[in-house]
């Protein structure tokens, strides 16, 4: 309250934000007109879908930052280029994309590659590892969610942010 205070008083207002706002919106829908899907969206679908989204986002901010705890730079660093490889297998298992043979193979070679790397490790702790494991599928979980907004929903670039 202090600083709004000493801001009226000097005369500026407080509400440019709100302003900014205004003009965004504005812009947005003048240049970036919603799509069908967009303009037909429900509360119900909203939470079903975005909050979902939103929830896997946060988890996995949350249990990547996590596993620093227990693990070392090096060795999370190690698990999460393993991350495309979890995404790939939940587009499949989620029927919104079948990988090709040689994005099959490519994800092969990453998991290989990814298990060599990791067999170095001194100080390996099973809860880190486990902390990651849940990082990693709230990340694959979170970018097939997407992908399923965008493609098979027919969302709008727009619209998935």
């Amino acid at each position: 309250r202090g600083a709004c205070d000493s801001y009226r008083r000097r005369g500026c207002r407080v509400d440019v934000p709100r302003r900014l706002e205004i003009l965004a919106t504005i812009g947005r829908r003048r240049w970036q007109p919603l799509s069908e899907q967009a303009k037909a969206m429900t509360w119900v679908f909203y939470r079903k879908n975005m909050v979902v989204v939103g929830a896997a986002f946060a988890s996995s901010l949350c249990f990547g930052n996590a596993g620093y705890i227990y693990l070392t730079v090096s060795f999370v660093q190690i698990l999460k280029a393993f991350t495309p490889c979890v995404v790939v297998a939940g587009l499949y298992l989620a029927n919104v994309e079948k990988p090709t043979l040689r994005v099959a193979l490519s994800v092969l070679g990453m998991s290989l590659g990814t298990v060599f790397a990791s067999l170095g490790e001194a100080h390996f702790v099973l809860k880190g590892f486990i902390i990651m494991c849940f990082a990693e599928t709230s990340e694959a979980t979170r970018l097939v969610l997407t992908q399923r907004l965008l493609c098979n929903l027919r969302f709008g670039a727009f619209e998935g942010l």
